[in-house]
Formats: structure tokens, sequence, C-alpha cells
């Protein structure tokens, strides 16, 4: 009996429960907007009659609840229904802006609904997009009944959520309390295809071609005529040629004016937002060209009132030739070449924008690099570097163009032709600390200096030599299919105390004294040579010898001179004694 009682009480309790915040509320919407974004949005609650009978204070007390915390933007009406009643609860806008702010204002969060309708040659169409808030929108009166004391429960979430109904000039659908609200109606007429390509070369100004393709239904139903004036009325220069599948309106774009692609870009874009870059990196020369390609853009505005049923490719095309390091939104569906060059086939959905950034390089590869390094005096040194191409390299490079780019590091330099080799010779001065060292440079982060060192003593002199060097100044990064080679060259007077280059030490098991030369081949363009170099100096000990037998012979002249001042002193006493005897 206990047990049957608890029961009871159990079931009484779980009905009570089930009025807005129970199985017993049913909650649904409606949105109605008109063609130009006005409209009315209601809320739907209702309760059964059996819910009905277990609140306390009956109809009033719940009416005197709702009203209290209803929000200001909504009007709220209640309807007898056979089977209980409905409370309706409305808010209307003028347009987007309006409805997305009174909806804020009522789920206490930002909202942002889109709504787009427009009607052109091509048909019309409308879209609504949202985001769900049916269950944001009722909690308000979720909460007021819950912590009221019109029903004798505890917060319970057990309340049925139905469908929203989205109403539109071109019909209706209904989406489920769970689900994004996305309302398209479309009966326009479809683009086929849309292919853009843009013609890249560096040598010339770039140029932007638009293809859209119709099919010959939709051509003949709108009138080709028709189609001309509109495609011209959004940028004037489209034309009609006959496709094998359908009819093609195409339009091409030569930025050889101030900003004209840009004007196309942008004109054909949404909110004419959109550009295209071309820039040549800052470590870009003539022998490793290369370039950044930046565009943002989209075909909104040209496709504004239809849609593209088929695909929309964005051709690149490039000169052969060139890497590439591409980062793209699309979908790389081809590349290869073509009559133009190097072509690159991207793939988008006519509804995204083209999001493309592309780092491309072309390196020309050099034959060989010979450096030699000619020890030539105490106070100099002569660095000799010749660049050496093949003519065919030299010739893809443009010889004309080659030649002005190493006279321009230095209008000295010597040009040999030798058999299928083109030689670039240049010869750089390297004395002490000076800037003049590194005039050949292109820039001022190298140091080469030549130079006599503290550790030099009266009999012998120490030399330093020291070349912090990168040839990619010169070749900006251009690979060497060869070896580098540097060569020291010495007079045989000097020998050599250390050599190291990059690392490499060369080890002599004991200075040589008449060691000429020294190769080191070099890994890579960067150079970092170390030089010490002994000299003995024969000039001093040519003095030193000089003024030590000078110095003898003064010694023996002095000891010599007395010597025959004691002969002479000798010799007149010896005739003095004799003159005296003789008198006597």
């Amino acid at each position: 009996m206990k047990n049957k009682t608890k029961k009871v009480f159990l079931l009484l309790m779980i009905s009570l429960t089930f009025i807005l915040v129970g199985c017993g509320a049913e909650i649904s919407s409606e949105i109605n907007i008109g063609e130009k974004g006005n409209g009315e949005r209601s809320l739907f609650i209702k309760i059964n009659e059996d819910d009905l009978s277990s609140i306390e204070g009956g109809l009033s007390e719940l009416d005197k609840v709702l009203k209290e915390k209803k929000p200001d933007v909504m009007t709220m009406e209640r309807y007898n229904l056979y089977s209980g009643v409905e409370y309706v609860f409305r808010y209307d806008f003028k347009d987007i802006e309006e409805y997305n702010e009174k909806t804020s204002q009522i789920i206490g969060k930002e909202h942002e609904a889109i709504y787009d309708s427009s009607e052109s040659i091509f048909g019309e169409k409308c879209e609504f997009v949202e985001s769900n808030v049916s269950y944001e929108l009722a909690k308000w009166a979720i909460d007021a009944v819950d912590n009221s004391e019109v029903v004798d429960s505890s917060r319970n979430d057990l309340y049925d959520m139905k469908e929203t109904t989205i109403i539109t000039h071109m019909g209706s659908r209904r989406f489920n309390s769970s689900s994004k609200i996305t309302c398209k109606n479309d009966n326009s007429l479809p683009i086929k295809d849309v292919e853009i390509e843009t013609f890249i070369d560096f040598n010339s100004p770039i140029k932007r071609r638009i293809n859209l393709k119709f099919s010959n239904e939709t051509v003949n139903y709108i009138g080709n005529e028709k189609l001309l004036t509109y495609l011209n009325g959004i940028y004037d220069g489209f034309n009609k040629k006959i496709g094998y599948d359908g009819i093609v309106y195409s339009n091409t774009i030569i930025d050889d004016e101030e900003n004209k692609l840009d004007d196309f870009i942008k004109t054909i874009s949404k909110a004419r937002e959109g550009s295209l870059k071309v820039k040549e990196n800052d470590k870009s020369n003539l022998l490793h060209r290369r370039y950044e390609i930046n565009e943002y853009s989209d075909i909104k505005n040209i496709i504004k009132g239809t849609y593209v049923s088929g695909d929309v490719i964005y051709k690149l095309h490039l000169p052969e030739g060139f890497k590439k390091d591409l980062d793209t939104n699309g979908y790389l569906k081809s590349d290869g070449i073509d009559e133009y060059g190097r072509v690159l086939n991207i793939e988008y959905s006519y509804d995204e924008p083209i999001d493309i950034f592309l780092e491309i390089q072309r390196a020309f590869r050099l034959d060989n690099i010979n450096v030699n390094l000619n020890i030539e005096s105490t106070k100099k040194a002569v660095k000799d570097i010749e660049y050496i191409f093949s003519q065919s390299t030299a010739s893809n490079i443009g010889i004309e163009k080659l030649d002005k780019y190493f006279k321009d590091i230095n209008e000295n330099i010597e040009i040999i032709e030798s058999g299928s080799k083109r030689i670039y010779e240049d010869s750089i001065e390297i004395r002490d600390y000076s800037k003049e060292n590194n005039k050949h440079l292109l820039n001022d982060t190298g140091i080469m200096y030549y130079k006599k060192s503290d550790l030099s003593s009266f009999t012998k002199d120490i030399y330093t030599f020291y070349d912090l060097t990168t040839f990619n100044d010169v070749l900006g990064y251009m690979p060497v299919n060869g070896n580098i080679n540097y060569k020291i060259n010495l007079d045989k007077d000097y020998k050599i105390l250390y050599a190291e280059n990059n690392g490499q030490v060369f080890k002599n098991n004991g200075p040589k004294e008449n060691l000429e030369e020294i190769s080191f081949d070099l890994a890579d363009n960067n150079i970092e040579m170390k030089l010490i170099l002994e000299r003995k100096n024969y000039m001093k000990v040519f003095l030193i010898s000089f003024f030590i037998l000078l110095l003898i012979l003064l010694v023996l002249g002095y000891i010599f001179r007395e010597k025959l001042i004691d002969f002479k002193n000798n010799l007149k006493n010896k005739e003095k004694k004799k003159k005296v005897m003789d008198k006597s």
C-alpha cells in the first residue's frame, strides 16, 4: 500500500512540472520575412488542458508572470484552444539589421542573421541564414515560470522544442531545433562555368581574362543582347564567342594603365574588395629571380543574382623554369605546361573567395667559381674571382643583361669568351681595414683585410689575412654546378703558419719554406678564410750583420791605431838614441 501511494505521489509531482518546463509545453518559432528584409518573428508556447489544471492561481496568475518578465520588444497574446491555450510572443522588424538588434536584446548576446534577396536577368533568389536561437528566445519564459510559485517544481529541462518555420516571398522551409538555419530559394538560371586566367611573365603588363560560359538554353531565354548589355554594365569589354558546349562571354584586361587591373578586380568582387599584387623579392636579382604573387578577390558581384552550376577554375600562367611554393584555399587541380608556358589550375567554389599566396623563383646555374688570392707584397693582396658560365646559360639569362649586371658591380671587370664558357673576372685589392676592400660585394656586411700582425718580431714578420664574404650578394643564392675553388698563391719568402676555411684547417705538419700555393674546395657560397703567414725580414738581418761588421772593423781599427802609435813612438825613440850616440 505504501509503495502504491509513493508511485501516485511521484506521478503527481511529475505532472506538475510538465508545464512550461516539462513535456507539456510545446515551443515552436516562425520567421516571416519579406522581399526587402522586413517582417515578423513569432514564438509559440502551447500548454495542454491537463497541465493547466495543475497551475496554482490558474491562467490569470500565469499571464501575470509572463507579462512581468516579457522583453519590451515583444508583444504577448493568449489564445484559447480546444484542448489548452497558446501564448504567442511577437516582434517585428523593418530590415535584417533591426531583426539582429532586437534578437540580440532578447537572447542577451550578439546575434547575426544574413538575408539576401535579389532579382536580375537570371531570375529571382533569396537566402536567410542564422544560428538557431529558438531555445534562447524562449528561455526568459522558462526561467520566469521556473522561478515563480505557479507550479510546485524545481528547474527541469524536460520541455519539448518543436520546429522553426522560415517563410519568405519565395516559399517556406522547416528546421528542427538543433540545426543551423539556411533557407535558400533560387529559381535563377545558372552560369555553367567560370574561368579566370592570369598571365604573368615579369617582362610585360599583367593580363587578366574572365570567361563566363552559359548554356545555349540560358542565352536563348535571356537573349544575347540583353546578356551582353548586363555584363558590360558591370565592366565594359565583354564579347561573345561560341564554345564547344555553350556560349562564352569573355573580357580581357591588360594592366598597361595605372590601377586598371585593380579596378577590374574590385568591380567584379563583393563590396569592391579585392587585389592582385606581384612583388619582386628583396633578394631577387638577374641570376636568381624571386617573386611573390598575392591575390584576394571573388566574383560575387558579376554573378549576383545567379550561381555557377559547374566549375570555377583559376588559371595562373607563369614563365617556364620557375619553382613554386603555393598557399591557397582552393584545390590545385593540375600543374603543367601549355602554349603560354607553365600553368596552375586551381578549382574554387563560386561562393568562396580566391585566396592565393605564391612564391616563385628561378635560379640559373653557374658552372664554377675560381678564386685566386695573390699575396703580392707586404702591403697588398689581390683577390681575383672568375665567375664561369656556360654559353647556353648566359644566352638563357641574356648576354647583354649579364654583361651589364657584372659591369654594374665593377666597370673594369674583364669578360672572357673561352670555347663553351663565358667568364667574368673581377679583381679586388685587399689592404688593411678599409671599406674599399668591400666595394665589389654589393653590401657592407663582408670583411676583408691583409695586414701586419703585432706578433711580428725583429727578424721575422707575421701577416694575417681574413676574408669573410658570400657570393650570394652577387649571385642571389644562385647554385653552382661544380666546385668553388679558393687558391692562395704565395711568394717563396712566405710560409704558411695556419690556414682555415669554413672550419676546414690546412695541416702542414710544420711550416714549409717554399710552399707556393694552397687550395680549398668550398661546399657553399660562403667564405670564411683565415691565414697566418710568416716572412723573414732579410733587410733587418743585413743591417744587423753590417753594423756588427762595422763595429768589428772599428774595434780592430782602434786596436791597430794604438799599435801603430806605439810603433811610431818606438822608432822615434830609437832615432833619438842613435843621434845621441853618434854625437858622443
